[in-house]
């Protein structure tokens, strides 16, 4: 007999209902479940697990997601987490896959979340391929997949990662299936759709059934033959259920390349730190509450405007700041130059840190209270293809309303969303290779996780 079990991390199904949390990260992590729900966009969890404070400290939360809603997700985290004051660490793990690291500074739970804009999987006879999370999108209710196409794809987890079929991680994920896929009242949250997914007697789902179930009672000695003829007939079984599986030959030679390209980025001599944010957000007060308290070697620290006032010191005919927004396209075009001529010149290898970057002026009109409309320059696009990439983005926010109470008279809110919208787009489409979403809402007294966090992470930069 399978010995089944209710859902791992405390009884809540793949298709129940996200439970409200205290804890600042996990309170993050619900938002965005319930913003992408509410937008329709296809983002829930791949296995079951419920948002505790003990189910985060077992392990991470494992995701899918469309690619063209990525971005939106990526700006529910976003959102979420300024609300609640919460730091997140966004890093690209592989071609299809990102991390998100979500902690805060008053609280010791850290939340680990893996989102897959493509999963990957092993076909029978070994071949590689891919499984589009798009056509996921009718399988998904309120955050969570069907079980029987969760279960599907979780025994061909099993054979591409290689689990161990010991683990009791893994067994208790089994049992849990097992129940799901036939409705029973000891798997919580298989009836969330009004039915089961698969009624008993069902020949798919039966037959899915009896390979979870097989795999509980298997002997270690044939753990690996059983992974693999069950990962099999879960191919077989996702097919017939119109799930888009597609051969894909290069996926290994790209996660291979592309774990090539960050060996050569420890080559360059230079690596780019920017630190984004409008007027108000706290940007020089991070930098300088960093250095405070952590000692870097080779680091420095120089403001992004340094660049293009190396021709022209000032403008006359009015304020500065607008002056400079108006001819924001020569800004960036000399910026631009003279960045790339010191990254040449200067030869001692360091880390530069740059209060702003090219994205602050790619559109006119943001610091103009007067203005309503915001213009995009005409070099912006043409420079985006071209601006050096950055090594680690850090992006300051807080609640808007304390941005407004600390420079009342600088950036409309309008100009704060639009300048966080464009941040937003140049992370989500890999421009960067991390990315840093630091809360400044929590007095510096308190910093304290977020802080090291970033220090760590900018001292990891090559």
């Amino acid at each position: 007999m399978c010995d089944r079990q209710p859902a791992p991390g405390g009884g809540v199904g793949a298709a129940a209902p996200m439970r409200r949390s205290d804890e600042p990260a996990l309170a993050v992590l619900a938002a965005a479940f319930d913003g992408a729900a509410r937008a329709g966009l296809t983002f829930g969890l791949l296995r079951p697990k419920e948002l505790t404070a003990e189910a985060a400290r077992r392990g991470d939360y494992d995701c899918f997601c469309s690619p063209w809603a990525w971005r939106a997700v990526l700006g529910f985290f976003f959102e979420t987490a300024r609300e609640h004051g919460a730091h997140v660490l966004v890093e690209r793990g592989r071609p299809h896959k990102w991390v998100l690291r979500i902690i805060s500074d008053l609280s010791p739970v850290k939340v680990l979340v893996e989102v897959w804009t493509t999963l990957e999987l092993t076909l029978p006879g070994g071949r590689r391929a891919s499984l589009p999370t798009s056509t996921l999108a009718r399988f998904t209710h309120d955050g969570s997949l069907a079980p029987s196409i969760a279960a599907a794809i979780y025994l061909t987890h099993l054979r591409h990662k290689r689990k161990d079929l010991a683990s009791g991680e893994v067994r208790g994920r089994l049992g849990y299936y097992a129940g799901a896929v036939r409705g029973s009242e000891d798997a919580p949250g298989s009836g969330a759709f009004g039915a089961s997914t698969v009624a008993p007697g069902d020949a798919p789902g039966e037959a899915l059934a009896t390979q979870l179930e097989r795999l509980l009672d298997t002997s270690p000695g044939e753990a690996r033959r059983a992974i693999r003829e069950a990962s099999d007939a879960a191919v077989g079984m996702l097919k017939e259920a119109g799930v888009r599986i597609q051969r894909d030959p290069l996926l290994r030679m790209r996660n291979r390349l592309m774990s090539v390209r960050r060996r050569m980025r420890g080559l360059r001599r230079h690596p780019i730190i920017p630190v984004l944010g409008p007027d108000g957000s706290g940007k020089t007060t991070v930098v300088d509450t960093l250095f405070a308290r952590h000692r870097f070697r080779r680091v420095r620290v120089f403001r992004f405007k340094v660049l293009f006032r190396v021709l022209f010191r000032r403008l006359k005919g009015g304020k500065q700041n607008l002056l400079e927004e108006r001819r924001s396209s020569l800004c960036n075009f000399i910026a631009f130059w003279v960045l790339a001529a010191a990254r040449v010149l200067y030869l001692a290898p360091e880390k530069w840190i740059i209060d702003r970057y090219f994205y602050d002026y790619y559109f006119r009109g943001i610091r103009n209270r007067r203005k309503p409309v915001l213009e995009r320059t005409s070099f912006a696009r043409r420079l985006a293809r071209i601006v050096p990439k950055p090594e680690l983005i850090v992006v300051c926010h807080c609640p808007e309303s304390m941005r407004l109470a600390r420079k009342p008279k600088e950036l409309r809110s309008e100009s704060a969303e639009h300048l966080y919208a464009i941040y937003i787009d140049q992370i989500a489409s890999g421009h960067a290779r991390s990315a840093f979403f630091y809360s400044t809402a929590t007095p510096l007294t308190a910093a304290g996780r977020g802080l090291d966090m970033l220090a760590k992470k900018v001292r990891g930069v090559q």
